[in-house]
């Protein structure tokens, strides 16, 4: 048989704490850092980005928190109820009592009296339904838990009292508008306005929208996009909504004009008169470019609108800009530059424009020499 021997000073001791914290912070260390997923946000609601779904609550909010607290206080309580509602039955209890004193409990028959007993509501009359209810709900507006409110008050039928009020409490959200039908198409178009009008104060423009135009006023929706300086919108929606030529249309294009002009965008201001038939509108805001190429589409544009003398100016004034560019030019290059094709673009549009002046003007005397020698032929017709 050995035997062996060692002291216990000489051990090395670690506590199972101290071993379990050593080996998770080795694990930390091995682990790589893992950044958070990043979450979008759009509107009032978040949800996780990617393909991830919101996960729904884990437990539901109880619609009853009144009643669940009654009944869970115990079992003498839950005796004592049962001693009720066999009361409230007409079931004789000779042995049993409610309370100390047989005759200090009367049971009205359709109404308790008494909160403490509302939870009873469950097992009695219909009445008596309504008034459990009915401290339900006042406990959750009480808590700012204004759906859970919402559910029961449907369940009573009492919708338009209750959507009147989410109203006046700026309390109003999709899923409520969606429950005006049930009283009438009238009042869920009524109901669609005034949601409009709370989601415009808190700055959510395009469901405002979206909400007036399902209420049938078109005109005020597009009023509400010209309004947030949302131009494109309002031209996006005034025609989806009404004619080309309608005087809707041609009003959201002249704001749209109106704006780009103040931002200092001149081409997107043309382009909306164009759209209008403005032509002589649109040669004279981009003729304020004053450099050659835009005075030559303005000399078109304005020959166009019938301003011949306005065109030649504008003509003048781009033959000048471009002979000023070249007598500048101290050392030219030999490869032309941007400007050189520039001015010799401008110049060939130049030289167009002259040309198709003259051809004008040829025909037009041709025109006249040919009715001089049909005249002078009617005449010595005439004579013989």
């Amino acid at each position: 048989m050995t035997i062996r021997m060692w002291k216990v000073e000489e051990q090395v001791y670690k506590t199972p704490f101290e071993s379990i914290a050593v080996k998770t912070l080795k694990e930390r260390k091995k682990t790589p850092y893992k950044p958070p997923q990043s979450s979008s946000f759009v509107g009032r609601h978040a949800t996780s980005s990617g393909t991830t779904k919101k996960k729904p609550p884990s437990k539901l909010k109880s619609l009853f928190p009144v009643s669940a607290t009654l009944e869970a206080r115990g079992r003498i309580e839950g005796l004592k109820d049962c001693k009720i509602l066999a009361t409230l039955k007409g079931v004789s209890l000779k042995h049993s009592v409610i309370g100390e004193d047989p005759e200090s409990y009367t049971c009205p028959a359709s109404d308790f009296g008494d909160a403490e007993l509302a939870h009873l509501g469950f097992f009695a009359s219909r009445d008596s339904t309504v008034q459990m209810l009915q401290e339900e709900i006042d406990h959750h507006q009480e808590g700012s838990n204004s759906d859970l409110a919402a559910h029961l008050r449907i369940w009573q039928g009492d919708v338009e009292s209750m959507l009147r009020e989410a109203v006046k409490k700026r309390q109003l959200n999709d899923w409520l508008v969606s429950l005006a039908p049930q009283v009438s198409l009238e009042f869920w178009r009524e109901m669609a306005h005034l949601y409009a009008q709370q989601l415009m104060a808190e700055g959510d423009v395009r469901k405002a929208v979206s909400y007036t135009l399902i209420s049938g006023q078109k005109s005020q929706a597009i009023e509400m996009f010209s309004s947030q300086q949302l131009h494109r919108e309002a031209v996006a929606l005034t025609r989806c909504q009404y004619p080309d030529e309608s005087s809707q249309v041609q009003e959201s294009l002249s704001r749209w004009a109106s704006k780009a002009v103040l931002d200092g965008n001149l081409e997107l201001a043309v382009k909306c008169f164009l759209a209008n038939g403005e032509v002589a509108e649109a040669a004279r805001t981009l003729a304020r470019r004053s450099d050659p190429l835009s005075l030559v589409l303005s000399a078109d544009l304005a020959t166009s609108a019938g301003l011949d003398q306005l065109a030649a100016a504008y003509l003048q004034q781009a033959t000048d800009i471009a002979q000023t560019a070249t007598a500048t030019t101290e050392k030219p290059s030999p490869t032309p530059t941007n400007g050189d094709a520039a001015v010799a673009e401008v110049s060939q549009s130049i030289d167009q424009a002259d040309k198709n002046q003259e051809v004008v003007a040829l025909s037009t005397a041709a025109a006249e020499d040919e009715q001089t020698e049909n005249a002078e032929i009617i005449q010595e017709n005439g004579r013989k």
